[in-house]
């Protein structure tokens, strides 16, 4: 073989082999990098819920302790209740005794309407009142009196008029 042909093919290899190294130290760093990367978010997810689990936790307990306070009321109030019931049964009772024993007593308001009085007869033609204001005068003789006017006929030939023959 050719000593330049060797010494050619020599540096092809050697280039070669620092592009190989340099692929392979990259891809190794790219890998470092994805690993490091996909640890980070694995931890950041790992604490997120460890907190949200010790989050619903303090609020489980929270509740829990609400729902067992709210059921010792509860049943207070079933008792309380319950002895109301028993004073309303007790008074009724009573009631009904007493009502049977005393005499009814007489209403406060009579049991029959009275009649309205009757309107007074004036003998006089008087106006009745008329919205809010009452007029106490009659009509006739002023201002609210009817005139008939007879019309007569024309040139001097009415009723009443004297013709002279």
């Amino acid at each position: 073989m050719n000593p330049d042909s060797k010494f050619l093919l020599d540096e092809l290899k050697k280039c070669f082999d620092e592009q190989d190294a340099r692929l392979e130290k990259r891809l190794t760093e790219d890998d470092e990098k994805w690993e490091r990367r996909f640890q980070e978010n694995g931890d950041k997810w790992e604490r997120h819920f460890a907190d949200a689990e010790v989050a619903t936790n303090s609020r489980l307990s929270k509740l829990e302790w609400v729902v067992d306070t709210l059921e010792g009321e509860r049943q207070d109030m079933e008792g309380s209740v319950d002895n109301i019931r028993l004073a309303v049964k007790k008074l009724n009772k009573h009631y009904e005794h007493i009502s049977f024993e005393l005499p009814p007593e007489a209403p406060l308001l009579p049991t029959t309407p009275l009649l309205a009085a009757g309107h007074p007869s004036t003998g006089l033609p008087a106006d009745r009142p008329h919205g809010h204001r009452s007029d106490n005068h009659i009509r006739e003789g002023e201002f609210g009196s009817v005139t008939t006017l007879i019309h007569s006929p024309g040139k001097g030939r009415g009723r009443g008029v004297v013709q002279e023959t």
